[in-house]
């Protein structure tokens, strides 16, 4: 395996990544901290079931983290206030945001369209039959060809 010595680096370290990871520390700089490439990095997240599941068990734990600070954020929770120290306000647009990721009736619904003509119809219906049309605003013609 071409990235042997830095799975077993890895492997030895995995609760420094799971630490590093909770901390909020980007790919890029576990790998250097490893002092290993972040393709090899990658590619033992990919790979190595033991970087794997740490990984993953890292970044679930720092996604609620970050998704509790979100919300009370968004629910006016957080304690957060302004330069005379009155309380800010939720954030309606978060919220909303947010509603939409989480709970289904509040997502977009995407309208769909065919972006079609009568003419591009005829085209390909012609094409498909082998004959040639010639298409005029008043009529529309087919001839044999």
């Amino acid at each position: 395996m071409a990235y042997e010595r830095e799975y077993e680096k890895l492997r030895g370290g995995v609760r420094e990544i799971y630490r590093l990871k909770l901390e909020g520390y980007t790919d890029k700089n576990i790998a250097k901290y490893f002092g290993i490439s972040i393709g090899a990095f990658q590619n033992a997240i990919e790979i190595d079931g033991v970087v794997k599941d740490t990984y993953d068990s890292a970044m679930e734990i720092l996604c609620a983290k970050l998704m509790n600070v979100v919300m009370n954020r968004a629910l006016g929770t957080d304690g957060a206030t302004d330069k005379e120290g009155n309380p800010i306000p939720p954030d309606h647009n978060l919220a909303f945001r947010l509603l939409e990721k989480i709970d289904p009736r509040f997502r977009q619904k995407e309208e769909k369209r065919a972006l079609i003509t009568i003419e591009q119809v005829i085209r390909e219906v012609s094409a498909k039959k082998g004959e040639v049309v010639e298409i005029d605003m008043a009529t529309t013609e087919v001839k044999d060809g």
